[in-house]
Order: structure tokens, then C-alpha cells, then sequence
């Protein structure tokens, strides 16, 4: 069975790998990690997801971004994946 992915989305690349590596560090044995530098990358890979029925477990994301808010984003990733914690 796939483990359940841990999904991380922030525009500034130093914060982003340090959120990876850290949740990597601390939840990889149990989950899968994936980074995205932006909001449009993340939502496509949760339209893909969705598609292909495989679960998220947890969806962060900065709240500061160029094209979409944080709220915004958490928004269209509950409609893809309702059960994902945010």
C-alpha cells in the first residue's frame, strides 16, 4: 500500500527544503514527502492524486505566495482531498 503523502508548498526555496528535510527527518518512515515552490505545481499534483486515488495525509502551506494566498490554496486542496488535514 502507498503511504500517505505529506505535501509542503512555499515560494521561497531556503524555508521550502528546510520544511522538506525536516518532516523527512522526522515522518519518512511512515509518510511520503513532496516540496512544491508553488501553489499551481501543488495543485496539480493533488489533481493527480485525486485521480489516481492515492491518499494525503497533511497539506501546508506558506500563507505569502505571488499568485495565490496560503488560505486560498488550503481551499482548493480540501475540495481534492477532503479527509487531508490542513
Amino acid at each position: 500500500m502507498t503511504k500517505p503523502l505529506l505535501l509542503v508548498v512555499d515560494d521561497e526555496a531556503t524555508t521550502l527544503r528546510a520544511l522538506e528535510v525536516a518532516l523527512l527527518r522526522r515522518f519518512g518512515a511512515d509518510f511520503r514527502v513532496l516540496a512544491r515552490d508553488s501553489p499551481q505545481r501543488a495543485l496539480r499534483v493533488l489533481e493527480r492524486l485525486r485521480f489516481a486515488a492515492e491518499p494525503v495525509a497533511v497539506v501546508i502551506a506558506d500563507q505569502w505566495m505571488p499568485t495565490m494566498t496560503g488560505v486560498e490554496f488550503l481551499s482548493r486542496a480540501h475540495v481534492l482531498h477532503p479527509s487531508a488535514r490542513r
